[in-house]
């Protein structure tokens, strides 16, 4: 015997219109609720254990290019400079904005361009322990025109005295579609 349950009622849906990335060496991650909501909106680079995201969300008439950096024990990383470069088809020279830092509240204030000194920290779970290296956050808000496709430029970091550069990024503008989005977390 076969039993077939039909469910019936309003099941929340969220749409969310962001910018999916794309470059050569990178990993595609959910940006939000430790990677388990939201849309494909990160893309993570992994340099000497070190790892470092990239976001780009649209704020109206300016984007947001968001920068994290998780710094494990026994590294130091340095931002070069502090200058992201957007570029878009409707602009021929490319836009530019500072990186300013994003103190969170078990940080100590930084700047750009000073040294970030990673740390490993240890979370426990219910089932494991997680190892975590120290998160710094910085973004720039650049004044910029509607697009759909977007390329970004990151400065280059020493990690460790050596240089280190990751590739142009690109943004596209894309919809994803959740099922209870809002309380996924």
């Amino acid at each position: 015997m076969i039993f077939i349950i039909s469910l019936v009622g309003c099941v929340p849906l969220w749409v969310n219109t962001y910018y999916s990335p794309n470059a050569e060496g990178g990993t595609v991650k959910k940006s939000q609720c430790n990677e388990t909501a939201g849309p494909p909106d990160m893309i993570e680079f992994v340099r000497n254990d070190v790892s470092i995201g990239v976001k780009v969300t649209d704020m109206g008439d300016q984007l947001s290019v968001f920068v994290q950096v998780h710094i494990p024990k026994d590294r130091e990383v340095r931002l070069l400079n502090g200058i992201v470069f957007v570029s878009i088809p409707s602009n021929s020279a490319p836009l530019e904005g500072l990186l300013n830092p994003i103190i969170y509240h078990d940080q100590s204030p930084w700047s750009i361009g000073d040294a970030m000194v990673g740390e490993t920290r240890e979370f426990k779970g219910i089932f494991r322990s997680l190892f975590l290296g120290k998160f710094y956050g910085m973004e720039a808000k650049i004044k910029a025109p509607k697009s759909d496709v977007l390329k970004v430029r990151i400065p280059e970091l020493e990690i460790n005295g050596q240089k280190v550069g990751l590739p142009e990024i690109t943004f596209t503008r894309d919809k994803s579609l959740e099922v209870f989005g809002p309380v996924n977390c």
